[in-house]
């Protein structure tokens, strides 16, 4: 590993320690097993990537990684992993200590060969020993493997038959989030919603008083922007809520993500909200979102 490089990705180690030349030398030994084993093996492995997707694929990753094979061969997998601890076992393979999650077990023939060279970044303590900022971080080659898997949407519709007055009957959400996506009145208001963005919603299951809808795509919330300009071409406009305000925003719909583009509240260039009496209006007649 160039020592540019190293000393590139452990910024924050220098910002409290020195890096010695026993650092380096660790991270070229571990650079060294990691490269062995990558030749001798060509199973998956410790600290090989994996992509795949959790929850029935509704939550794909792209940078999951083994974090250790068990005794029956199977795989114990960390689909979104902090950079792992490692250390060398007395087979000269590498032993691993992962924080991050969810974790998974799966079985080797799950898996298929995506990248023969790929990358993956590790960390040890260095010549300061374990303590705050004290892990030295390093890069070795690993494989890339992939779980196949069926790509479903997180995002659902809500219905509500009897609502309380001060309820939305129609809530657009997303598994494991927090809040509405997007609020509606009327079935009609919804179907004109997705109609906008060009997705659809299919009906998953009914009881008594509810029903709930899975959704074509997911929505991406994007960083506010601040001019025109930041907006990427192809989006459409959109009236959009933004900091309790209707103001005029963007979406772009790709195979599965509605992108949605806020304005910056202090962007008065293009915060533009709607007055107090038509914001009303549109809430009334198109819900809200």
């Amino acid at each position: 590993m160039e020592r540019e490089r190293f000393i590139s990705i452990n910024g924050r180690f220098l910002s409290s320690h020195v890096l010695k030349e026993t650092d380096f030398e660790m991270a070229e030994n571990y650079i060294a097993a990691i490269e062995h084993n990558h030749e001798r093996c060509k199973t998956p492995q410790a600290g090989d990537v994996v992509e795949g997707a959790y929850y029935d694929g509704k939550f794909p990753y792209s940078n999951g990684i083994i974090e250790k094979i068990h005794e029956d061969g199977s795989l114990s997998i960390c689909y979104q992993p902090y950079i792992p601890f490692i250390w060398l076992k007395k087979d000269g393979f590498i032993g691993m200590s992962v924080s991050g999650g969810p974790f998974g077990n799966h079985k080797t023939e799950e898996l298929v060969l995506v990248e023969e060279n790929d990358e993956a970044m590790f960390c040890d303590w260095g010549n300061c020993g374990a303590c705050k900022d004290g892990a030295v971080n390093f890069i070795a080659p690993v494989r890339r493997w992939r779980i196949p898997y069926e790509w479903r949407s997180k995002t659902y519709v809500g219905v509500i038959d009897e609502p309380n007055e001060r309820q939305y009957p129609i809530s657009v959400k997303e598994l494991g989030g927090f809040g509405n996506i997007a609020s509606f009145w009327t079935m009609e208001q919804l179907d004109r919603f997705c109609k906008t963005l060009g997705i659809s919603y299919t009906l998953m299951q009914e009881r008594p008083g509810y029903r709930e809808y899975s959704m074509s795509h997911n929505f991406r919330e994007t960083k506010g922007f601040w001019k025109l300009e930041d907006v990427p071409a192809g989006c459409t406009p959109i009236k959009l809520l933004s900091n309790g305000s209707m103001v005029d925003g963007y979406f772009r719909t790709t195979e599965h993500e509605v992108e949605i583009y806020r304005p910056n509240p202090n962007a008065k260039a293009v915060y533009k909200p709607l007055s107090i009496e038509e914001h009303i209006t549109f809430q009334r007649e198109n819900g809200i979102y």
